[in-house]
Protein backbone atom coordinates (compact mmCIF):
# COMPACT_ATOMS: atom_id res chain seq x y z
CA UNK A 1 0.00 0.00 0.00
CA UNK A 2 2.95 2.36 0.56
CA UNK A 3 4.26 1.50 -2.50
CA UNK A 4 0.83 2.87 -4.15
CA UNK A 5 0.99 5.97 -2.14
CA UNK A 6 4.95 6.94 -3.68
CA UNK A 7 3.09 6.47 -6.96
CA UNK A 8 -0.14 8.23 -6.95
CA UNK A 9 -0.37 9.99 -3.92
CA UNK A 10 -3.18 10.53 -1.44
CA UNK A 11 -5.42 10.09 -4.77
CA UNK A 12 -8.62 7.76 -4.10
CA UNK A 13 -7.64 4.51 -5.95
CA UNK A 14 -10.48 1.99 -5.73
CA UNK A 15 -9.46 -1.06 -7.09
CA UNK A 16 -6.23 -0.94 -4.56
CA UNK A 17 -8.37 -0.12 -1.10
CA UNK A 18 -9.50 -3.48 0.22
CA UNK A 19 -13.30 -3.47 1.11
CA UNK A 20 -14.61 -5.19 4.14
CA UNK A 21 -16.02 -7.58 2.27
CA UNK A 22 -17.22 -11.69 3.39
CA UNK A 23 -15.13 -13.71 1.38
CA UNK A 24 -17.87 -15.98 1.36
CA UNK A 25 -20.24 -16.43 -1.24
CA UNK A 26 -23.99 -15.87 0.10
CA UNK A 27 -25.06 -18.99 -0.97
CA UNK A 28 -22.92 -20.38 2.26
CA UNK A 29 -24.76 -20.72 5.56
CA UNK A 30 -24.19 -19.61 8.89
CA UNK A 31 -22.67 -22.16 11.09
CA UNK A 32 -24.49 -23.24 14.34
CA UNK A 33 -22.75 -21.87 17.46
CA UNK A 34 -25.38 -22.93 19.98
CA UNK A 35 -24.28 -26.39 21.11
CA UNK A 36 -27.49 -27.55 22.20
CA UNK A 37 -29.00 -26.72 18.36
CA UNK A 38 -25.98 -28.67 16.88
CA UNK A 39 -27.71 -32.24 18.40
CA UNK A 40 -31.22 -31.59 16.95
CA UNK A 41 -31.98 -33.34 14.06
CA UNK A 42 -32.10 -30.79 10.79
CA UNK A 43 -35.77 -30.86 8.58
CA UNK A 44 -35.37 -32.02 5.14
CA UNK A 45 -36.16 -28.53 3.60
CA UNK A 46 -33.00 -27.16 5.85
CA UNK A 47 -30.88 -25.35 3.13
CA UNK A 48 -28.21 -26.50 5.44
CA UNK A 49 -28.49 -30.35 3.94
CA UNK A 50 -27.51 -29.20 0.34
CA UNK A 51 -25.79 -25.97 0.72
CA UNK A 52 -22.51 -25.21 2.16
CA UNK A 53 -21.65 -23.97 5.44
CA UNK A 54 -19.22 -21.19 6.65
CA UNK A 55 -16.03 -22.51 9.32
CA UNK A 56 -16.47 -21.07 13.02
CA UNK A 57 -14.92 -17.82 13.32
CA UNK A 58 -12.39 -17.70 15.89
CA UNK A 59 -13.88 -15.91 18.38
CA UNK A 60 -16.95 -18.20 18.19
CA UNK A 61 -16.82 -21.17 20.27
CA UNK A 62 -19.18 -23.94 21.10
CA UNK A 63 -18.28 -23.55 24.72
CA UNK A 64 -20.49 -22.77 27.83
CA UNK A 65 -19.41 -19.44 27.86
CA UNK A 66 -20.25 -18.53 24.59
CA UNK A 67 -22.17 -15.41 24.84
CA UNK A 68 -23.06 -13.54 21.99
CA UNK A 69 -24.20 -10.46 24.11
CA UNK A 70 -20.89 -10.53 25.43
CA UNK A 71 -19.03 -10.79 22.72
CA UNK A 72 -21.02 -7.70 21.03
CA UNK A 73 -20.43 -5.74 23.84
CA UNK A 74 -16.68 -6.43 23.95
CA UNK A 75 -16.22 -5.13 20.44
CA UNK A 76 -18.21 -1.83 21.50
CA UNK A 77 -15.43 -1.45 24.60
CA UNK A 78 -13.05 -1.93 21.66
CA UNK A 79 -11.03 0.83 20.86
CA UNK A 80 -8.37 1.06 18.19
CA UNK A 81 -8.77 -3.22 17.42
CA UNK A 82 -7.07 -3.63 20.76
CA UNK A 83 -9.61 -7.09 21.40
CA UNK A 84 -7.29 -7.99 23.98
CA UNK A 85 -7.64 -4.81 26.35
CA UNK A 86 -11.51 -4.82 25.57
CA UNK A 87 -11.24 -8.58 26.99
CA UNK A 88 -9.51 -8.24 30.01
CA UNK A 89 -11.45 -4.98 30.55
CA UNK A 90 -14.54 -7.43 30.91
CA UNK A 91 -12.98 -9.75 32.78
CA UNK A 92 -11.81 -7.30 35.39
CA UNK A 93 -15.45 -5.95 35.02
CA UNK A 94 -16.49 -9.08 36.09
CA UNK A 95 -14.14 -9.80 38.70
CA UNK A 96 -15.01 -6.22 40.31
CA UNK A 97 -18.55 -6.74 40.05
CA UNK A 98 -18.44 -10.56 41.85
CA UNK A 99 -16.01 -9.03 44.48
CA UNK A 100 -18.41 -6.50 45.53
CA UNK A 101 -21.45 -8.47 45.33
CA UNK A 102 -20.10 -11.52 47.49
CA UNK A 103 -19.00 -8.59 50.08
CA UNK A 104 -22.19 -7.25 50.09
CA UNK A 105 -23.58 -11.08 50.34
CA UNK A 106 -21.32 -11.61 53.64
CA UNK A 107 -21.97 -8.23 55.11
CA UNK A 108 -26.21 -9.57 54.85
CA UNK A 109 -26.62 -11.64 58.67
CA UNK A 110 -30.22 -13.29 57.77
CA UNK A 111 -30.70 -15.74 55.20
CA UNK A 112 -33.83 -13.76 53.49
CA UNK A 113 -31.49 -11.16 52.64
CA UNK A 114 -28.79 -13.09 51.14
CA UNK A 115 -31.31 -14.36 48.78
CA UNK A 116 -32.40 -11.07 47.55
CA UNK A 117 -28.61 -10.44 46.24
CA UNK A 118 -27.46 -11.56 43.22
CA UNK A 119 -23.69 -13.20 42.78
CA UNK A 120 -23.40 -14.11 38.91
CA UNK A 121 -22.03 -11.55 37.13
CA UNK A 122 -22.94 -13.09 33.75
CA UNK A 123 -26.72 -12.35 34.83
CA UNK A 124 -26.14 -9.36 36.53
CA UNK A 125 -25.01 -8.30 32.55
CA UNK A 126 -27.71 -9.73 31.31
CA UNK A 127 -30.11 -7.60 33.34
CA UNK A 128 -28.32 -5.03 33.14
CA UNK A 129 -28.42 -4.75 29.26
CA UNK A 130 -32.25 -5.47 29.25
CA UNK A 131 -32.86 -2.88 31.48
CA UNK A 132 -30.64 -0.17 29.40
CA UNK A 133 -32.08 -1.37 26.50
CA UNK A 134 -34.79 1.04 25.18
CA UNK A 135 -38.04 -0.34 23.71
CA UNK A 136 -39.07 2.74 21.29
CA UNK A 137 -36.44 4.55 18.86
CA UNK A 138 -36.64 8.08 18.33
CA UNK A 139 -33.35 8.75 16.25
CA UNK A 140 -30.50 6.80 14.78
CA UNK A 141 -28.53 6.26 18.25
CA UNK A 142 -25.20 7.40 18.75
CA UNK A 143 -23.00 5.50 21.23
CA UNK A 144 -22.47 7.45 24.25
CA UNK A 145 -18.74 7.26 26.26
CA UNK A 146 -20.15 6.80 29.73
CA UNK A 147 -16.38 6.47 31.01
CA UNK A 148 -14.95 9.81 30.04
CA UNK A 149 -17.31 11.64 31.87
CA UNK A 150 -15.82 10.37 35.15
CA UNK A 151 -12.33 11.02 36.59
CA UNK A 152 -9.14 9.06 36.00
CA UNK A 153 -9.16 7.64 39.91
CA UNK A 154 -10.90 5.09 38.85
CA UNK A 155 -10.28 2.00 35.90
CA UNK A 156 -12.03 1.22 33.10
CA UNK A 157 -13.44 -2.16 34.86
CA UNK A 158 -14.71 -0.37 38.02
CA UNK A 159 -16.37 2.14 36.09
CA UNK A 160 -18.11 -0.15 33.68
CA UNK A 161 -18.73 -2.38 36.55
CA UNK A 162 -20.84 0.04 38.78
CA UNK A 163 -22.62 1.53 35.57
CA UNK A 164 -23.65 -2.43 34.74
CA UNK A 165 -24.79 -2.60 38.65
CA UNK A 166 -26.47 0.51 38.83
CA UNK A 167 -28.27 -0.73 35.41
CA UNK A 168 -28.98 -4.20 37.00
CA UNK A 169 -30.54 -2.41 39.92
CA UNK A 170 -32.97 -0.54 37.37
CA UNK A 171 -31.48 2.69 38.34
CA UNK A 172 -28.63 5.46 37.14
CA UNK A 173 -27.86 7.34 34.35
CA UNK A 174 -28.43 4.73 31.48
CA UNK A 175 -31.82 3.66 32.48
CA UNK A 176 -32.75 7.50 33.38
CA UNK A 177 -31.56 8.27 29.79
CA UNK A 178 -33.80 5.26 28.57
CA UNK A 179 -37.17 6.76 30.36
CA UNK A 180 -36.06 10.22 28.94
CA UNK A 181 -36.07 8.96 25.31
CA UNK A 182 -39.42 6.61 25.88
CA UNK A 183 -40.92 10.09 27.42
CA UNK A 184 -39.29 12.09 24.16
CA UNK A 185 -41.23 9.64 22.20
CA UNK A 186 -43.98 9.76 23.56
CA UNK A 187 -44.43 13.45 23.28
CA UNK A 188 -43.45 13.18 19.53
CA UNK A 189 -46.37 10.70 19.09
CA UNK A 190 -48.27 13.16 16.83
CA UNK A 191 -45.43 13.19 14.05
CA UNK A 192 -45.25 9.52 14.06
CA UNK A 193 -47.36 9.46 10.56
CA UNK A 194 -44.89 11.45 9.22
CA UNK A 195 -42.05 10.18 6.84
CA UNK A 196 -38.32 10.60 7.87
CA UNK A 197 -35.47 10.00 6.01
Amino acid sequence: MLYFRRIFGNCFIPNVINKRTSIWNPSYQDPIVNKNELDLPLSEDDPRNYRPIKPLSHSDATTFFHDPVLITFTHMVMKDGRKDLAQRIMANCFEYIKRKQVKKWLACKSDEERKEIECNPWKIFHKAIENCTPVLKLLPATRVRTCRIRGHTETMAESLGKELLDAFKNEGRIVKKKQDLHRQCEANKAYVHYRWK
